[in-house]
């Protein structure tokens, strides 16, 4: 009879935050899962260092986000920053240690998330996590509000990372109007 190799993941939970249903912010349950979960083909598990609670968490954990079609029971987080713990097959873009971002939508209010490596964006490692999960979502929200509402925006966005900072409230005021 073979003997089975066990490892510290073996013996290793996690923990999440669940939603069983729509509601308010008492419908937030933390659990505890007995295994860590197993990146898939072309998959890479992520410790989660950080993630957001935004505006648009609430709108999910209330089902009136319209891009969000799942029902409950999931985990919430629609946001996060964290470092690759495990490698999938057939991955070969990132490596074990390297800090990573995400826009989830869910699942990020969890310790450990599994997730395509490409879809999965590098942070640089002197980056804190919790200001780099800042920028997923609040930034690419500005950034789209600029684009849908400023005509010729397009055309500006590079030019305003040469922009002196002491100048550039002048600069949105300009393009606003």
């Amino acid at each position: 009879m073979e003997s089975k190799q066990w490892s510290c993941e073996d013996l290793m939970g996690y923990k999440r935050v669940v939603i069983s249903e729509f509601g308010g912010p008492e419908v937030l349950k933390v659990i505890e899962e007995k295994n860590l979960p197993e990146p898939g083909n072309g998959e890479v598990r992520i410790k989660v260092l950080a993630t957001s609670a935004a505006f648009t968490d609430t709108l999910i954990r209330k089902g009136i986000f319209p891009e969000v079609k799942r029902k409950p029971p999931f985990s919430p987080g629609y946001d996060m920053v964290g470092i690759v713990d495990k490698l999938g097959e057939n991955t070969t873009k990132l490596k074990i240690g390297q800090k990573v971002a995400e826009l989830t939508v869910i699942g990020a209010y969890s310790e450990y998330i599994c997730l395509p490596e490409d879809r999965l964006v590098p942070v640089p490692d002197e980056l804190d996590a919790a200001e780099a999960v800042s920028l997923v979502l609040s930034y690419v929200t500005a950034y789209q509000m600029l684009y849908r509402s400023l005509p010729g925006f397009a055309m500006v966005k590079v030019c305003l990372f040469m922009v002196p900072e002491e100048q550039l409230a002048q600069l949105f005021y300009s393009l606003g109007n």
